[in-house]
């Protein structure tokens, strides 16, 4: 068989069949009548002036013997470079993506009024409730009042940048404090909306939302109770198993530690990664993956601190993708972090490791010009290998199945990082925590070993995720336990 023109230059695949016939001294003419096709049509397809279509294809494989799924390949491939010198498309192309990132710009600034709107309703309506159940003077109302919206508030003020400018040790708590308010605020509302409701179903006296203190005491005393539980949660990093089996050829059998969104920063500084350092290191995985978002809102304080080094302390080599966290602390700065860190990037990229496993990982969806997962592996995914992807943002789940993946693993999602928000994350994704399944593909979103803002997990966890990969000789990979289907 002739050269199926896999090379730098995609090949017209009549050139192939061209080049295929006349080493066998198969004449045009005699070719065409085999097929059924006038000669004109089978000329014209050899020297490269109509293109294959599935139909020909096939009839060209059972002439020749020549495979229709790779001609077809080549002729998606030429395809693909003609329309690429296509100057009138290639200005529409242009003029596409100007619209596409100005749509984009036009949903975030949507997204961040709607948000608004919430908070300054949110804040209205606590405020409210405050002034009103607060058993005090207008002045002391007055303060409280102040000193609320001033946290709520120093959020947006202090995530623009001017944490970079101050102390370490004073940027921390202020991170802290400023972040913490929306949880805050969150809870006081529900709060309160639970005693409207209770007030207005006469099950609670009104006069206990007026100038009483030990409603406020009651209120204060929960959103304690709340507030001490949620940080002592989040401080547990919950051990996640996932046993796969598989027929694909691994040397031995494999384990992977993986994490997701350590939002290293301010708030989770050097040595709380050294703490996750020693448990990851406990587990003495032949790897360890990390799905993004190592970095929270700047690398400043990573720097400042060293925490480079504690990446370097893992026992394990050390492969991550990029998340969105990386790109609003700035792509380059984040990428030589990676690098210091000693931590194997996979943007848009693949590569395959000695024990057999295949890695792919994506840039994120933050970037507009990310690879599709078929164009990084133009193929699919290897046949020969146990392949992984990571993923930071888990939208589009069907893209890994199409491309034959074996596990894809994300985060992104925090699974809402609190309770009811675990809500709004269950309606946005097609899985927002936990396992899945779409015929031979399975994947595993993980809420992420750290968090982002105040350090408080309500309803949902911190962890990490031990993927254990038995190889067992030939055949397709299963699941060694049903996870949910998604098909």
């Amino acid at each position: 068989m002739g050269n199926l023109g896999y090379g730098a230059y995609p090949t017209h695949p009549g050139e192939v069949l061209k080049d295929e016939i006349e080493e066998r001294g198969i004449s045009q003419r005699k070719l065409a009548d085999s097929m059924g096709l006038t000669y004109s049509v089978v000329n014209e397809i050899l020297n490269g002036h109509r293109p294959l279509t599935a139909k020909t294809a096939l009839m060209f494989e059972a002439a020749l013997d020549v495979p229709a799924d790779s001609l077809m390949y080549l002729q998606t491939k030429y395809n693909m470079q003609m329309a690429r010198k296509d100057s009138a498309l290639l200005n529409l192309l242009k003029d596409i993506k100007k619209w596409r990132r100005y749509s984009i710009k036009i949903m975030r600034l949507i997204t961040f009024l709607l948000f608004l709107a919430l908070i300054l309703g949110g804040v209205s309506y606590a405020v409210w409730h405050v002034w009103c159940v607060l058993p005090a003077g207008k002045a002391v109302k007055s303060v409280v009042v102040a000193v609320l919206l001033a946290l709520l508030f120093s959020m947006f003020f202090f995530l623009g940048g001017r944490l970079d400018r101050m102390p370490l040790q004073w940027a921390s708590p202020v991170y802290e404090v400023a972040t913490s308010g929306i949880f805050v605020l969150l809870y006081t509302v529900i709060l309160f909306i639970v005693l409207d409701v209770l007030t207005l179903c006469r099950v609670m006296p009104r006069e206990w939302l007026h100038h009483n203190g030990w409603t406020t005491a009651a209120i204060v005393g929960v959103l304690v109770v709340i507030f001490v539980g949620g940080n002592l949660h989040y401080r547990h990093k919950y051990r996640q198993v996932l046993s796969l089996k598989t027929e694909k050829p691994l040397k031995k059998p494999l384990k992977i530690v993986m994490m997701s969104d350590l939002h290293l920063g301010y708030h989770n500084r050097r040595a709380e990664m050294a703490r996750w350092v020693d448990l990851i290191n406990k587990e003495k995985a032949d790897l360890i993956v990390i799905a993004g978002d190592i970095i929270d809102i700047s690398v400043h304080p990573l720097i400042e601190e060293g925490s480079a080094e504690e990446f370097k302390r893992l026992n394990a080599p050390v492969y991550a993708c990029l998340g969105n966290h990386e790109y609003y602390s700035r792509m380059e700065k984040a990428r030589d972090f990676y690098r210091d860190a000693g931590i194997h990037l996979l943007r848009d990229d693949s590569c395959v490791l000695d024990n057999g496993l295949c890695l792919v990982g994506r840039d994120d969806r933050t970037n507009p010009e990310r690879k599709a997962l078929s164009g990084i592996l133009p193929g699919g995914a290897p046949k020969d290998h146990f392949t992984i992807l990571l993923d930071h943002q888990p939208y589009h789940l069907e893209e890994a199945q199409q491309c034959g993946i074996d596990l894809q693993m994300s985060g992104h999602t925090h699974y809402g990082q609190v309770w009811p928000i675990s809500w709004i994350t269950d309606a946005i994704y097609e899985i927002a925590f936990g396992e899945g399944q779409r015929g031979d593909t399975h994947y595993y979103v993980s809420s992420g070993m750290g968090i982002w803002g105040g350090k408080y997990r309500i309803g949902t966890r911190s962890e990490y995720v031990v993927v254990e990969i038995e190889p067992l000789g030939k055949g397709r990979f299963f699941h060694n336990h049903p996870a949910p289907s998604l098909s």
